[in-house]
């Protein structure tokens, strides 16, 4: 997947690298809250799991998901996804 880049964001595809700070995050009540599929409390390890389920996804065409980091440090801030139906 190509980068997407604005003069403050890089979109870039999501790596396995990515899983403590995802979990980090995912472990947080007010942002599991927020959604259907985070669960409360957050698994350890989950994030792996979660990201190789992504990327086996989309190899398979059934998802888009991009992580989104701060261009001055490559600082991981969050996830977006797009899902064809």
């Amino acid at each position: 997947m190509d980068l997407i880049e604005t003069s403050r964001l890089i979109l870039r595809s999501l790596t396995l690298d990515d899983a403590l700070k995802v979990e980090e995050y995912a472990s947080d009540y007010d942002v599991a809250k927020t959604t259907l599929n985070i669960p409360h409390p957050y698994p350890e390890g989950g994030a792996r799991e979660f990201i190789t389920s992504i990327l086996e996804a989309e190899r398979n065409g059934k998802i888009a998901i991009f992580a989104i980091t701060k261009k001055e440090d490559n600082s991981l801030i969050g996830l977006i996804n797009i899902t064809g139906y």
